[in-house]
């Protein structure tokens, strides 16, 4: 006797991954995103809608048509868990079947994606040293960074990823745990949310990352190598007597104007090794004041520290594609589904393993993401 699939419905599991997915996500959901609905594959190129930037002018003033923007993002992520499913399962509800088995393989994928957004810290040059314990004056540091920055504090599209050591802190301060000095304390007791503080919605996060890197070795007057001019994407630095090691991926680069004497970070956005006592590295975002070769740098390298974060939504990108049903009915069930309102899209494929005797379900998605604008974010190294 033949097998049948048609009982397993493929979009049925895709459809019900995507909730467990946007239920799960908690970095990735906060941020800019989009999906293309045509059919791709991994390393393709996807243009997505550009969040539009405008500025006031005075009035009366000529109209003009507005032109969408679009940018550039690679799919360069497809990952996904494949289920098992015995004979002694097939028996069991649909129901449960999401929830022991399509449920957590849709979490599985979604950490992945948290961790891939996470990373996107690398090319942020604004930061903020925790002193020790994390303290609210912290908090309102990172604001004014922001602040600094001109960053658009609109209500709802501020967020502030925290570590769960930072939470941790910030918990045991009443600011956020007493019902007379905040208005979400009752519930920070309750349920362990930090709620929302000075313009931003506060959220811990298992997946911030901690920054890994070696020192390096500096002797001797550190200026630039050559003249940094505005929209370079590399900046050259050198030390008179000795600069050896590797500028890390995520290290910043802060530059003493020789001129005004005003500081201006940019972050290293590869792993750029040290030769002739001279680093010439990739830098985010592109140079925004020209700096004389008489200026001078100093190196932040934050080893060790984790990496929490506060931005602006439209400081990061998530794109996703729609995975290819090609295939379907040649052996395998295969459905994708994805939402338009939340920009996220899932693929399920069902097929039987004879020799085995079980079914199996893979659930997998393709994504890529893209710094926007690292000037609306801010690191908070703890």
């Amino acid at each position: 006797m033949s097998n049948t699939l048609g009982v397993f419905d493929p979009i049925f599991y895709a459809s019900e991954a995507l909730i467990y997915l946007t239920n799960r996500l908690g970095l990735a959901s906060r941020v800019y995103r989009q999906y293309d609905p045509s059919p791709q594959q991994k390393g393709s190129t996807i243009n997505i809608a550009q969040p539009g930037v405008f500025a006031a002018a005075a009035m009366p003033g000529t109209g003009s048509d507005i032109t969408p923007q679009t940018i550039s993002l690679v799919l360069n992520q497809w990952q996904g868990v494949v289920i098992q499913l015995s004979d002694k399962e097939l028996a069991y509800t649909k129901e449960k079947i999401i929830q022991d088995h399509v449920g957590p393989a849709a979490y599985a994928v979604a950490n992945a994606i948290d961790v891939n957004v996470a990373t996107l810290y690398q090319d942020v040059p604004t930061f903020v040293a925790a002193g020790g314990a994390a303290t609210v004056a912290d908090l309102i540091s990172v604001r004014k960074a922001q602040l600094n920055n001109k960053v658009p504090l609109q209500d709802g599209l501020m967020h502030f990823m925290v570590s769960p050591s930072v939470e941790a802190d910030w918990l045991a301060l009443s600011l956020f745990n007493q019902a007379n000095t905040s208005s979400d304390g009752a519930d920070t007791q309750r349920r362990g949310v930090l709620g929302q503080k000075f313009g931003y919605e506060l959220f811990s996060n298992q997946n911030a990352q901690t920054h890994v890197d070696v020192a390096l070795t500096i002797t001797g007057a550190a200026t630039l190598n050559t003249q940094a001019n505005v929209g370079d994407t590399t900046i050259s630095i050198k030390a008179a007597t000795t600069l050896t090691g590797t500028l890390k991926k995520g290290d910043i680069i802060n530059i003493t104007d020789s001129v005004t004497s005003a500081v201006d970070s940019y972050a290293c956005t590869a792993d750029t090794v040290a030769g002739s006592n001279i680093i010439t590295f990739p830098c985010s975002p592109a140079v925004r004041l020209v700096h004389l070769t008489a200026s001078t740098w100093t190196a932040t390298q934050p080893n060790g520290k984790v990496m929490n974060m506060a931005f602006h939504r439209n400081a990061f990108a998530l794109g996703m594609g729609v995975l290819s049903e090609l295939g379907d009915g040649k052996g395998a069930s295969i459905g994708s589904i994805a939402d338009p309102v939340t920009g996220l899209a899932l693929r399920s494929t069902v097929w039987y393993d004879g020799n085995n005797a079980q079914l199996k379900v893979r659930i997998d998605a393709l994504w890529g993401t893209k710094t926007l604008n690292p000037d609306l974010a801010a690191r908070y190294h703890y």
